[in-house]
């Protein structure tokens, strides 16, 4: 069987709002298609529909199966991710966290003898917090209005550009800020507040990675 441009086209449209990612919609297209183009009978939607059907056992079996690869890969990636923070702390990584980590001795060393102002770190702690985020929901949203579809990989993405940013919050109004949750003295409160700066320069350096790595993957699909 050939197909037309408007059976292609019909067949787009009557399986568009089965999948919800295009990762799935693109799969069961492409399934269908070669399906119909090995077969000799006429087209018609009812055929569409029994592939669909036999192949597929139908588009709420093909919903449930995208939420088990959705978790699948919610956990591979979180894994990824980790790996290039452990990474991170290996060569020539190990330079970057060494020389920030001596930069947190000055900078304690200094409030120990002078008053130590902590709101421009912390602002600045939040600003790369909050980049790397809106980098990354931007992307998101940009790739939505082009295919229409999320990705399946935008959960996972979206998840751990924001770890940052919850990790940030968290620490501001449990131990940094004035009316925090634990009551903490200047100079413990400065200590918290350089660990985050720390934390802050090794995931913001991992996360560029770890999307680089994963962006020649996510290519195929955008």
């Amino acid at each position: 069987m050939i197909l037309t441009a408007q059976q292609h086209q019909q067949i787009k449209d009557y399986i568009f709002d089965a999948p919800k990612y295009i990762e799935t919609y693109n799969e069961v297209y492409d399934h269908v298609v070669n399906a119909l183009e090995d077969k000799d009978e006429a087209y018609s939607i009812e055929l569409v529909a029994k592939i669909i059907n036999d192949d597929f056992g139908s588009f709420n079996e093909i919903k449930q199966q995208e939420e088990l690869y959705q978790k699948q890969i919610n956990k591979k990636q979180a894994k990824l991710f980790l790996n290039e923070l452990i990474n991170s702390f290996k060569w020539p990584g190990l330079l970057s966290n060494i020389a920030n980590l001596i930069l947190c001795v000055f900078i304690y060393w200094g409030s120990t003898r002078l008053t130590f102002n902590t709101k421009p770190i912390m602002g600045a702690i939040f600003i790369c917090f909050i980049l790397v985020t809106l980098f990354m929901y931007t992307k998101i949203w940009i790739s939505k209005r082009k295919n229409k579809k999320y990705s399946i990989f935008d959960n996972a993405l979206g998840s751990l550009s924001s770890f940052g940013l919850f990790v940030s919050v968290f620490t501001f109004y449990w131990f940094v800020s004035k009316d925090s949750l634990i009551s903490l003295g200047e100079h413990n409160k400065v200590i918290i507040l350089l660990i985050l700066y720390f934390f802050c320069s090794f995931y913001v350096r991992s996360f560029r990675k770890f999307y680089n790595q994963k962006i020649k993957i996510l290519i195929a699909y955008r």
